[in-house]
């Protein structure tokens, strides 16, 4: 019988960490940083210039994190598909995941802040469009299949593994830059969207692909609306 190799193989809590700390220093240095290297040209005089500086580091953040996992896998002898990136899902999967996304775009929407531009196009749209694809596949790859896997390999069961993976996703989308009840909301409800997530990729039987899809397309509606609404204080 062959062995199939996990990613946390002789790993720790501490160890899970570790990476999972290494991957968020890496997208946020990229994603603020990026004020950083705009603020000399004047790109930061508007909200929308704000959110197009930020996206574009957040795209070029998500991208090297997903590339220095892969590599830091590889050394171990382990494939993304072992997370479940490429893996067969099913339709129980792939159905709770379209539900999910639909569920929170239309609670989110439920914000006049949201909600009211949902119909409008602005150039801004077209990259917030990458950076939904960008992060369907960066986040749920760390969030899902990296978190949940390796608390698989320490023995933990489904249930510490979907509230785990929801409250690290949640802490990952804190934003400094609004205020302490916004934090609060945004925790639970990011929480929430990343529980649903993790069910979703349970139901899958444990492939990426549900959970993607379903990530990708709350990100193409809500945003760059969101990312607005918190730049402009709005909410």
């Amino acid at each position: 019988m062959t062995t199939v190799a996990r990613p946390t193989k002789n790993t720790s809590v501490g160890r899970m960490i570790g990476m999972l700390a290494l991957l968020l220093a890496i997208i946020g240095a990229f994603s603020y940083g990026a004020f950083v290297v705009a603020a000399p040209f004047g790109w930061l005089a508007h909200p929308q210039s704000r959110v197009a500086v930020f996206l574009s580091g957040a795209i070029i953040g998500e991208l090297v994190a997903f590339a220095t996992l892969a590599w830091r896998l590889h050394r171990q002898g382990v494939s993304l598909r072992t997370l479940g990136l490429g893996k067969r899902t099913n339709w129980r999967g792939v159905a709770l995941g379209l539900a999910v996304a639909a569920l929170y775009s239309a609670i989110t929407a439920l914000n006049p802040a949201i909600g009211s531009h949902l119909t409008q196009f602005i150039p801004l749209k077209l990259l917030a469009i990458v950076a939904a694809l960008v992060a369907g596949l960066v986040e749920e790859t760390i969030f899902r299949g990296y978190v949940m896997t390796s608390l698989e390999s320490m023995r933990r069961g489904p249930v510490i593994q979907v509230l785990v993976s929801g409250v690290i996703f949640a802490i990952a989308h804190f934003y400094g830059f609004v205020s302490p009840v916004a934090l609060l909301v945004t925790f639970g409800s990011t929480f929430l969207l990343g529980v649903g997530l993790a069910l979703t990729y349970l139901v899958g039987n444990r492939s990426l692909t549900p959970a993607i899809i379903g990530h990708a397309l709350v990100d193409l509606v809500i945003e760059p609306w969101l990312l607005l609404g918190f730049f402009t204080g709005a909410f």
